[in-house]
């Protein structure tokens, strides 16, 4: 797999004049971090780091096996499994 070194940007508008840029990768990881945070950890009441490690494993589990809109409603599993099986065949 090769990892592009060219950022992705998205122009919007910062104010009434001036466009800026906002970086579309971040954007992916704030989002898994929210919904890890509100689907997992505000739900538990923790008393130590092992508990918040064990409910993050478990929900990363979670995740990673139900279907996500944003790839036509397959698991991650499902969507990125095959390209990975045909690049260990090569």
């Amino acid at each position: 797999m090769q990892i592009s070194k060219r950022p992705r940007w998205r122009w919007q508008r910062c104010g009434a004049t001036r466009p800026c840029r906002r970086h579309l990768d971040n954007i992916v990881i704030e989002r898994l971090w929210r919904s890890l945070k509100q689907e997992a950890i505000y739900l538990e009441e923790i008393t130590d780091s092992f508990q918040v490690r064990r409910i993050s494993k478990g929900w990363m589990a979670f995740y990673n096996t139900r279907p996500h809109s944003a790839l036509d409603r397959q698991t991650p599993d499902d969507a990125y499994r095959p390209g990975l099986n045909e690049r260990n065949a090569a």
